[in-house]
């Protein structure tokens, strides 16, 4: 069977893969035992050869490292923000917080690993944190599809392909 893969569900401890040919954001459920990588289109000359540029973590915010504002109507509009803050606001961009409701992006100087006691959640507001795995790359082309890793979640619905090592 030939399909084209926008996600995958990685099951931690069972060497299972499920494959999806769509991924819709509204159909991801927290499941500690899974990662999610979906595919996204970002417009920039600084995509690195990471094998995933970005890891989401919904739900989280990493405080005291604000550096930019910027608007942004979805989070490809952020990933691109980020990924041209060095050429836009002459700093890099080492994690993101985007913020549907308010259609806002919010670029910061550090990310969760420099400053694993300011990364807190967040009740009040609906947010996305994101770690740019670029930041410090030195190797960038133009134009490429990445994935975006969600750790401890899940995504439901209905399933293309099952890939286990398992009989």
């Amino acid at each position: 069977r030939v399909m084209t893969c926008a996600a995958l569900n990685y099951i931690r401890g069972t060497n299972v893969c499920v494959l999806f040919s769509g991924y819709e954001a509204d159909k991801v459920v927290p499941d500690p035992s899974s990662d999610i990588h979906h595919k996204s289109c970002v417009n920039s000359n600084r995509i690195c050869s990471s094998p995933f540029t970005f890891e989401a973590s919904p739900g989280k915010i990493l405080v005291g490292f604000a550096r930019e504002v910027v608007p942004a109507t979805d989070v490809g509009q952020c990933l691109t923000a980020c990924l041209e803050s060095v050429t836009d606001f002459q700093f890099e961009c080492e994690s993101m917080m985007f913020y549907p409701n308010d259609n806002e992006c919010i670029l910061n100087t550090e990310d969760r690993r420099d400053s694993p006691g300011a990364f807190v959640e967040e009740n009040s507001d609906q947010v996305i944190y994101i770690d740019n795995n670029c930041a410090g790359s030195t190797c960038y082309s133009p134009h490429i599809t990445q994935y975006i890793a969600h750790k401890g979640k899940v995504l439901g619905g209905e399933r293309d392909v099952v890939i286990s090592d398992t009989p």
